[in-house]
């Protein structure tokens, strides 16, 4: 779990179990876990690509029309909301309005970068392991507090990250050991002398012009 999920987890662990209840929040068990599925989040024209599999049966596809001024907004109170887990004291009506930002906040980024199908299947689902593959530029988002309503991503699935890139990693290429030049020895003979020399003169000419050939 990120630094995220353990803000919204020390906020709730101190607020009165009525508080949580007035919010909505449902705690999940992830003791049962189902098969794992992947979440593939990137940026694509404008807006985000959302895939989500579990590599056997369930495939969907789906967009997001997000702009680039709602992301730098979103990434703003991102760090509002991170920095208001720290500063929300020992007092319960402050624990329990930090938990209702938080939960805003989370309700933010579930509602605008997820596509409702995405949406919709991750709130209908069980507990399960959710693989995160993430386009860089999205890796700040913090898709562990993401709020369904009920619960947080990060609290309801075990969810592992990694970054994904359109291009491969350039493979190292082994330096080319160096060798000598290729010694070739050519020897002229027979009869008439004048023709067998000719030919040896003719095929000493065409091997000097080849690279890494020496002739004699």
């Amino acid at each position: 779990h990120s630094a995220g999920v353990g803000c919204a987890a020390e906020l709730f662990a101190g607020a009165a179990p009525g508080a949580l209840n007035n919010l909505g929040i449902r705690n999940v068990s992830t003791d049962t876990q189902q098969d794992a599925i992947s979440l593939t989040v990137l940026r694509q024209d404008g807006g985000l690509a959302a895939s989500l599999t579990d590599f056997r049966l369930i495939a969907k596809l789906a967009r997001s029309e997000v702009s680039e001024a709602v992301l730098r907004n979103l990434q703003r109170d991102a760090q509002q909301a991170l920095a208001g887990c720290a500063d929300n004291g020992p007092d319960e009506a402050r624990r329990g309005a930090a938990a209702a930002r938080l939960c805003a906040f989370g309700s933010r980024v579930f509602n605008t970068l997820l596509p409702e199908q995405i949406r919709n299947f991750l709130r209908d689902g069980p507990p399960r392991t959710v693989s995160l593959q993430l386009d860089a530029d999205l890796a700040w988002v913090p898709w562990e507090l993401a709020f369904d309503g009920e619960s947080f991503l990060g609290e309801k699935f075990r969810i592992c990250r990694q970054i994904v890139a359109d291009e491969q990693t350039p493979k190292l290429r082994r330096p080319t050991p160096r060798r000598g030049a290729l010694k070739v020895l050519v020897l002229a003979g027979g009869t008439p002398r004048a023709e067998s020399e000719a030919a040896a003169q003719s095929l000493i000419a065409r091997l000097r012009i080849i690279e890494g050939v020496a002739v004699s």
